[in-house]
């Protein structure tokens, strides 16, 4: 048993409790909570100004809840949408896919080699027995990737980087321009 928290973006102030509503709805313990309702500690946060943007609404409610005097204490605050919150979706979840698609492909467990000698110790490793994400050597640390395999994924770990930071700015240039939406922070138990 645990709690299960969300970030749900809204377009009006009267769909925040039936999105509430839904999320508890879908996720509660219904051992503890057979209808699956809302438990309704929600506050809205009119008093506050609108938020940069999503992540930073998403800062804010991750805070606000950490100082909270309950659990499962739930808040709505406005944020400004950029024209796709889904923005990171659209260009870093791609590179973060590849990334992980380039660190499974060049991981030593997937080389056809039944051994994989480490540069550094000498020592020969069975890939049978390295871990599926496991790319150093277990006695002396030493990477067992390739120069080149090295140098792609640094290479592409920067431009995901590189990525991040145009859309922070992005974000920041698009601020007031924005449509204001709500962000709802939900936890319910489950």
């Amino acid at each position: 048993m645990g709690h299960i928290i969300d970030y749900i973006p809204v377009d009006k102030r009267e769909d925040i409790f039936p999105a509430a509503h839904d999320f508890a709805h879908v996720n509660t313990n219904r051992n503890e909570n057979w209808d699956g309702s809302y438990h309704g500690n929600m506050t809205i946060l009119d008093d506050v100004e609108p938020l940069s943007n999503y992540d930073a609404a998403v800062e804010y409610l991750s805070e606000r809840s950490q100082s909270a005097q309950h659990s499962y204490s739930d808040f709505a605050v406005r944020y400004y949408s950029s024209n796709g919150d889904g923005i990171q979706k659209d260009t870093v979840l791609p590179l973060v896919r590849k990334l992980a698609a380039l660190e499974e492909a060049t991981a030593p467990r997937n080389r056809k080699a039944k051994y994989v000698s480490c540069p550094q110790c000498g020592s020969k490793l069975s890939t049978e027995h390295l871990e599926s994400r496991q790319t150093a050597c277990p006695l002396c640390l030493t990477s067992l990737l390739s120069e080149t395999d090295l140098k792609r994924i640094a290479s592409l770990k920067e431009r995901i980087r590189r990525t991040r930071e145009k859309e922070k700015l992005a974000a920041l240039k698009r601020k007031n321009k924005g449509k204001v939406k709500w962000l709802v922070k939900v936890e319910v138990h489950c």
